[in-house]
């Protein structure tokens, strides 16, 4: 039974005793949006429809969803569509929401030159990330969480961290800066207690707050001779080694 199926109001969800059951659902085609905690109980969803009259979509729409391995949108909808179970805007352009469930690989398509808020967060079934040479933003907490990310390459197009980015991503043991990055913002790195080494390029200009906290066997190797005037005071709490005017390579 789809406990959508006699949904009446668009702002909660009914018949809470079918939501543990659950493994797929066909959102109502006259809700509008899904707000963050939309599915909150669905322990064993696994796939969800969106129909077209959805216009909104918050990354934390199926927070408590670990077995939902599918996004699947409803032909011909305006603004979204869904690509390997993945969701996207229309044009391919941003990455919404990659759904808690999804297991190995992935690869971002050319083209995607957003990665939004939250869009990874806790995937934690997903060791690696091929991120497109066309991706310009990856967003504040896009891969927070994703406990089981191992490698991750940031493409050249890239200028900024954002905030928390990579906020505890425990097993995150290699990520390649690129050579225009210009800012690590505020706890862009937190947590992440896999990774022993970093190579922070001349191009950046400013490192954030906590930005490498809780990185308790990383070594840090900058090509500055010493930290910049405009990075915190606080980018390395914990004084973790950094080897200055120094490269990995």
């Amino acid at each position: 039974m789809n406990p959508l199926e006699n949904e009446k109001n668009t702002d909660s969800l009914e018949q809470e005793d079918a939501k543990t059951e659950c493994t797929t659902v066909v959102i109502p085609n006259h809700m509008k949006r899904l707000p963050p905690g939309t599915f909150a109980g669905y322990w064993n969803l696994s796939s969800v429809e969106i129909p077209t009259s959805v216009r909104y979509v918050h990354f934390d729409f199926a927070v408590t969803c670990e077995k939902l391995s599918e996004i699947i949108v409803e032909k011909d909808h305006p603004m979204f569509i869904s690509d390997n179970g993945i969701l996207y805007d229309k044009r391919m352009k941003k990455l919404i929401r990659c759904p808690q469930g999804k297991r190995g690989i992935v690869t971002i398509p050319e083209g995607v030159e957003i990665i939004v808020q939250g869009a990874f967060s806790r995937c934690n079934r997903i060791p690696c990330v091929h991120l497109p040479s066309t991706l310009k933003t990856i967003d504040s907490g896009a891969f927070a969480l994703c406990e089981n990310l191992i490698s991750i390459e940031i493409p050249q197009q890239i200028d900024t961290i954002s905030r928390s980015a990579f906020f505890f991503c425990l097993s995150l043991e290699n990520i390649i800066l690129p050579k225009t990055l210009k800012k690590i913002q505020a706890n862009a790195f937190s947590f992440c207690q896999s990774l022993v080494s970093i190579d922070i390029p001349q191009t950046i200009t400013y490192v954030g707050k906590d930005a490498f906290k809780g990185c308790s066997e990383l070594i840090i190797f900058s090509e500055h001779v010493m930290k910049p005037q405009h990075w915190s005071k606080l980018w390395n709490p914990k004084n973790r080694p950094v080897h200055w005017n120094t490269s990995i390579k």
